[in-house]
């Protein structure tokens, strides 16, 4: 239940629900990634929102959709 000081706070609330609380959701991820035998060089790849689902993480204040495409990699020296 959200409080009454968080009542108008749209990052925290869902306009016509008049309980004030936000809804659950569910996402699909699949992510993967390499690392060298040394451990000094990683890869990682991420494909998040399969199902392409419009939700709101608590506090953005936004609803969307819309799948991510995620690399990322590093190396130490």
């Amino acid at each position: 239940m959200i409080t009454a000081d968080d009542a108008d706070d749209v990052r925290l609330t869902i306009p016509g629900d008049d309980d004030g609380t936000v809804p659950g959701f569910a996402v699909v991820d699949l992510s993967g990634g390499w690392i060298d035998n040394g451990g000094d060089r990683w890869v990682t790849l991420a494909l998040e929102n399969l199902a392409d689902k419009t939700y709101r993480q608590l506090g953005s204040g936004a609803d969307a959709p819309g799948m991510n495409l995620v690399l990322a990699g590093g190396m130490r020296f």
